[in-house]
């Protein structure tokens, strides 16, 4: 009776609507336990009039302020009332849920609420769960998705390095608690907000402590699991599925058991068979409760599910809720280590690439074939416009982020010149200004121009030069930015390859049509070149050939490093091809691979490539040949492409490969790598001129004793005699008296010791101080010229076959190496190749503009000087625009 009367005068008179609701509240904090649902019961056709008060009217100046509290009253309530926790639902939220005009203020309330309690609180749960309960009735609620995502876009107004030190962040982290619980099996929510959750998703990750990390899992997981279900087909979901939201069990085994039938006979005929969409992401779905998923997300293999953070136990009457205790104990543990969740050391690179991979599984959902066509690309077009929004806004704790996203989704399409100018001009101010931030946002910036690359036309007029910004990058010698101005280079390399760009229609090569480009960032360019101490304009083959080793010498970039190798030895391959069988223009230089062979060998050696680097190459390897490349094959072979390199008359460049090996054998090594460079050595040193020969194992000299006093391999201890024994007969020193005792002591008694001390006197291993003084002296003292000209005509040796026929030559008397050079007791092989070189080798490599070789193959900088290249490379991108 008092219900069809409460219903009758609330169509009415609904101006009654704020009075009585407002005295209704009052009266249920005073009245006894018993009459509470009744008066919740009575007061349910006055909550369906509220929606007429949400703007304020003239009859009502304060209409909208006094919803609200009516409404925050209500949220209260339900928290200080657990008894009543399902009256609450079902006749206040379930009612005010179709009320479509609450919706914002009901919205903004809880959302109040929350923030006084804070995220990770019972009170703010059971809160998610009332705006889980309206959410299910009204798809209105899911709004609260944009509202995260332009939380998260507010974040620029206060530069802060991580947006969990960010003043927003609370609200932020209570945002992911409520819509964790909105998202689970809310296919409205999935299809509509996908490219929003996608954003939201990439730009907090790894923020906070874990357990909100394990919320934003979970969201990600319940957006998975809510699209699978709607290309399930009737199939029965079984336990193993829907358990797999909390990680409690593993769906890897088998992720097409799911399908009808049919369908499995299908995926059963062959491997070819593609999955059906539900299949594809229910695999997804089980890789996101992987271990190694997981930890994209900053997640340890045993974190509490996000889930599971709150134990409730429901009754008849009601709810009584509190933390899970483990939960609560690994959340203090978290918090009192930091709050960041292990995640506080984590480096750039290394958070950027976890961003890569979770944007992967979203990009994975839109080329999902269900949603292929229209919707899959306008998801895809409307995240692009949220990141392009964030990319070139400045926030260091975003910012990043969206640069790595906005490469991700333009490797999807065609690249305008607009866009790339953009990132090209924060490239260049990131570089400007390298040192006052972390290195983030160049980074950031790079590997965005990496998969931009792709994507560009093949006459971007930025295609080519972006091979010299990423050149430059390298020469800065700061690892993280060298890792990935490497990729860049490649990238470039592998597009402009695709492109046909080193065909003989379009230049005369690789290095031809790469040096033709440097012409448009020369200056800039040069200033890096000479700032490092290396110049492609000397040296195209040994100034790339040296930023390359220095990758190959740091373990964290030897991997990649080695594939560049091999890309670049295959693109000089297939380019020396063509210009060998060119017979018109004879004068012809072909490209020069050598010193790119010699770099890779050892590593090929170690990894038992050797066959494969040469076939890359270009050899044809036959089975007799394959064999032959362990025992000192690719010395010949390396000889063959030796005189192709004499009778196109383009070996200048020779001249600088006997200091690269040396610089390379400054590093400690196994003994499989030094016997390779010692063989590659013996073979190479005698394609120069004797000066420089005689230079290149002057400052060889003390890694040279140390390896052989220190080696128990006799293959090694032949291998450095037979270097010693080709430098011998060209110097001038040369006693073949102590060359034959040398031979005995090899042959007969076989000790190192012995054989080391003989090696190292004077009659061997040294020359006069009169002879390199004279070469000083003789050397032009004007500046270095612009390529390595007038090198006397290198003499090719064979002494395999015929014994060594020596001469007496006429003693100078003081040797060049002092004592300490010619003793045992000299540095170690890893020392410094620059501290190692005698005076006259540093000129010798000054004149000819690689004075720097031995710093340029090291990571050994400090901030100034990593500062400074990094301003010199922003000339460069200056410069290209």
């Amino acid at each position: 009776f008092i219900f069809r009367i409460c219903t009758r005068l609330s169509q009415s008179a609904p101006d009654m609507t704020l009075e009585l609701l407002s005295e209704a509240l009052l009266a249920f904090t005073k009245s006894p336990q018993n009459t509470k649902p009744w008066i919740l019961h009575y007061a349910q056709p006055w909550l369906q009039t509220l929606g007429q008060f949400t703007h304020d009217t003239v009859a009502h100046p304060d209409a909208l302020s006094r919803t609200q509290d009516i409404i925050r009253s209500l949220v209260r309530l339900h928290l200080k009332e657990p008894t009543m926790y399902m009256h609450f639902k079902e006749h206040v939220w379930s009612l005010i849920a179709r009320v479509e005009e609450l919706t914002d203020v009901v919205l903004d309330m809880l959302v109040t609420v929350a923030m006084e309690y804070g995220a990770l609180t019972v009170e703010t749960e059971l809160i998610a769960d009332m705006l889980a309960t309206v959410a299910g009735k009204n798809p209105r609620y899911n709004k609260i998705v944009p509202r995260l995502r332009k939380l998260v876009a507010q974040t620029c107004t206060l530069s802060v390095s991580h947006i969990s030190a960010h003043q927003l962040w609370p609200e932020i982290a209570v945002y992911m608690r409520l819509l964790l619980t909105i998202s689970f099996s809310n296919s409205t929510l999935a299809e509509e907000y996908l490219p929003d959750i996608a954003f939201i998703t990439c730009m907090l990750l790894k923020a906070g402590p874990g357990m909100i990390q394990a919320t934003l899992h979970g969201i990600v997981m319940h957006v998975v699991h809510s699209l699978a279900l709607t290309q399930c087909n009737g199939a029965i979901i079984d336990q193993t599925f829907s358990s797999s939201i909390t990680g409690a069990n593993s769906f890897a085994g088998n992720p097409v058991r799911q399908l009808g039938a049919e369908e499995n006979a299908n995926a059963d005929a062959g491997s070819s068979q593609l999955l059906s969409p539900y299949a594809q992401l229910a695999q997804l779905l089980a890789e996101l409760i992987q271990a190694r998923t997981r930890l994209n997300f900053g997640l340890r293999a045993k974190s509490t599910s996000a889930v599971t953070f709150i134990a409730s136990s429901y009754t008849r009457g009601g709810a009584a809720s509190t933390l899970n205790p483990e939960a609560l104990m690994e959340y203090k543990d978290e918090l009192a280590a930091g709050g960041c969740g292990g995640s506080a050391h984590e480096s750039p690179r290394d958070a950027l690439d976890s961003v890569e991979r979770v944007a992967q599984v979203f990009l994975r959902i839109m080329d999902n074939s269900a949603f292929a066509g229209a919707r899959g690309n306008a998801w895809r077009a409307r995240w692009t416009t949220l990141v392009t929004a964030s990319t070139f806004v400045f926030n260091p704790a975003i910012q990043p982020r969206a640069f790595v996203l906005l490469g991700k989704l333009a490797a999807h399409d065609e690249v305008d010149d607009d866009l790339l100018y953009q990132t090209l001009a924060t490239l260049r101010g990131a570089l400007a200004s390298f040192g006052e931030t972390d290195e983030a946002l160049p980074v950031s910036v790079l590997l965005c121009l990496v998969n931009m690359v792709g994507g560009l036309p093949p006459d971007s007029s930025y295609l080519a030069s972006l091979f010299w910004v990423g050149i430059a990058v390298m020469q800065i010698g700061h690892l993280p930015l060298y890792k990935v101005g490497l990729n860049l280079v490649a990238k470039v390399v592998r597009t402009l390859d695709a492109c046909g760009a080193f065909l003989p229609e379009n230049g005369d090569g690789f290095q031809h049509f790469l040096m033709s480009a440097r012409v448009a960032v020369e200056k800039a360019a040069d200033q890096v070149d000479d700032l490092v101490g290396i110049s492609f304009r000397s040296s195209f083959s040994a100034a790339l050939s040296l930023l390359l080793l220095r990758g190959m010498e740091d373990m964290s970039s030897k991997d990649e490093a080695y594939e560049v190798l091999l890309q670049v030895i295959g693109v000089v391959a297939s380019c020396r091809k063509w210009q060998q069988a060119d017979q018109i223009t004879t004068d012809r230089k072909c490209d020069l691979i050598l010193p790119y062979m010699i770099l890779i060998l050892p590593t090929a050696s170690v990894r038992k490539e050797l066959a494969h680097v040469f076939t890359t190459a270009g050899f044809a390897i036959g089975a007799e040949t394959k064999a032959s490349l362990e025992h000192g094959g690719c010395v010949r072979l390396l000889e063959q492409v030796h005189k192709i390199d004499i009778a196109r008359k383009c070996q200048s460049d020779y001249i600088l490969y006997p200091s690269i090996l040396a610089a390379m054998l400054h590093k400690s090594r196994s003994d499989q790598e030094i016997t390779i460079l010692y063989s590659v050595l013996a073979s190479n040193i005698t394609w120069v001129d004797t000066t420089m020969s005689l230079l290149v194992m002057e400052s060889l000299a003390p890694t040279l004793t140390s390896s052989i006093t220190n080696s128990h391999s006799s293959k090694l201890t032949h291998m450095l005699h037979d270097v010693m024994v080709r430098l011998a007969i060209t110097r001038p020193n040369f006693d073949p008296d102590v060359f034959i005792q040398q031979q005995s002591l090899l042959h007969n008694t076989g000790n190192m010791a012995d054989i080391a001390h003989s090696l190292t006197i004077d009659a061997i291993a040294a020359t006069t101080r009169k002879s390199v003084s004279a070469f000083a002296h003789a050397a032009p003292a004007t500046a270095m010229p612009s390529r390595v000209s007038n090198v006397p005509s290198p003499r090719v040796r064979d002494d395999s076959d015929r014994p060594i026929r020596v001469s007496t030559r006429s003693q100078d008397g003081v040797s060049m190496m002092s004592k300490q050079s010619s003793t045992p007791s000299l540095p170690i092989a890893d020392s410094s190749f620059d501290r190692g070189m005698v005076p006259a080798h540093k000129e010798y490599l000054a004149r000819i503009g690689f004075g720097g070789l031995g710093r340029a193959i090291t990571f050994d900088g400090s901030m100034a000087q990593w500062r400074e290249l990094a301003e010199l490379a922003s000339l460069v991108v200056d410069q290209m625009l």
